[in-house]
C-alpha cells in the first residue's frame, strides 16, 4: 500500500510542479521535484524498517 501512496504522490507532486515551473519559465522542474518527492520516499523506508 505503502508503494501506491508514494507512486500517486510522486506523480501529483511532478505534474503540480511541472505546471507552476512552466509559468515561471523553468522548464523540467516537475522532474526535479518528482526525483526529490521518489527520493524522500526511500529514504524515509530505509530508515523505518518494520
Amino acid at each position: 500500500m505503502f508503494e501506491i501512496i508514494a507512486f500517486v504522490a510522486t506523480i501529483i507532486v511532478g505534474v503540480f510542479a511541472e505546471a507552476i515551473g512552466a509559468g515561471s519559465h523553468i522548464f523540467g522542474a516537475g522532474s526535479i521535484a518528482a526525483i526529490a518527492t521518489m527520493g524522500a520516499f526511500i529514504l524515509w523506508s530505509v530508515r523505518h524498517k518494520k
